[in-house]
């Protein structure tokens, strides 16, 4: 039951930090909603290990894959 909780509460601070990031990087509201269904789906199959997977290529994508498009 403890565990469900934090997991839950890890990947729901997770979401906040997603939200803030493509905030400050003015990347639009439709890539939130897109990796928030990623984490909703990674936590479903995998739980924190799916979690964490959508959070680690978020952070690749935004860091390297976006740039590139932005300019």
């Amino acid at each position: 039951m403890i565990y469900t909780i934090l997991n839950l509460g890890l990947a729901i601070i997770l979401l906040f930090w997603m939200n803030l990031d493509i905030s400050r990087k003015d990347m639009g509201r439709k890539y939130y909603w897109g990796w928030m269904l990623g984490v909703v789906i990674g936590y479903f199959f995998l739980t924190l290990l799916g979690v964490i997977i959508v959070v680690i290529v978020y952070y690749a994508w935004s860091r390297f894959y976006h740039t590139k498009i932005k300019g």
